[in-house]
């Protein structure tokens, strides 16, 4: 299995987030303070990406299929909410969605969630997810 390179993964913020509803969507939450991470890349650059306040999230767009096995909330919401905001900035981002998926495999390590369980969500956001 080959896993993404990004390594000294932090999370130096508190993530704060309020929650609200939006249409047919289902439930939502806004990041209220900015929140950051943190990591390095293969090329020994330190990266900092900030997710400013306004941000809106839903943690995770899980096909139903697999709602049994992965849910919504656990320990990949910050790695979520980081990986939402580089969806939503794409291009201006400054990383392609690969890099993105990366960004977030290295985020849910950080956060807690088993390397299997890590594994499969970025499998699923590198076959299914947004591209750019």
């Amino acid at each position: 299995m080959a896993y993404p390179a990004i390594t000294n993964f932090v999370f130096p913020d508190h993530l704060d987030l309020i929650r609200f509803r939006q249409g047919h969507h289902g439930i939502h939450f806004m990041v209220q303070v900015a929140y950051r991470a943190m990591f390095d890349t293969p090329d020994g650059v330190t990266h900092t990406v900030t997710v400013p306040p306004g941000t809106t999230t839903d943690f995770a767009s899980i096909p139903r299929v697999f709602q049994s096995i992965v849910t919504k909330l656990g320990p990949h919401i910050e790695a979520a909410v980081i990986h939402d905001h580089l969806c939503i900035t794409r291009e201006n981002s400054g990383y392609t969605s690969k890099e993105a998926a990366d960004i977030f495999y290295a985020g849910m390590i950080a956060g807690g969630t088993p390397r299997r369980t890590a594994w499969m969500m970025w499998k699923a956001v590198c076959w299914g997810g947004p591209r750019w």
